[in-house]
């Protein structure tokens, strides 16, 4: 009885996190297809990066089985020999994020200042 619990439990977990993944992946082409009252470049570019990046990373789990890494930099630092391999759809997720900090970040300070003047 243990070992069906020890294995249905984290497989439910692996359903539940696949399926929010999924669900998410949804959300941010909901994102984008959104019409808005004004352009932001910097979200709209985070969101096609970062849809680039997961579906990269997606279809090569469905063909594969896992996922391609074959970009390999050695920084010559102690605590990064080598760096992790990674590969284009990584580096877009990345620099998604990037590119989202810079939108929160534009937006709070957008509403300070408009706080400001009220």
């Amino acid at each position: 009885m243990k070992w069906i619990a020890f294995l249905s439990v984290p497989l439910y977990a692996l359903d539940q996190i696949s399926k929010y993944w999924i669900l998410h992946l949804v959300a941010v082409v909901s994102l984008l297809l959104r019409k808005q009252d004004h352009k932001d470049a910097w979200r709209d570019l985070s969101l096609a990066l970062l849809l680039a990046g997961v579906l990269g990373n997606l279809t090569d789990r469905l063909t594969h089985g896992h996922v391609i890494d074959f970009l390999l930099v050695n920084l010559h630092v102690r605590f990064a020999d080598p760096w992790p391999a990674f590969n284009v759809a990584d580096s877009c997720i990345c620099i998604a994020v990037i590119c989202f900090i810079i939108h929160t970040l534009r937006q709070k300070s957008a509403s300070a200042a408009e706080d400001r003047s009220n």
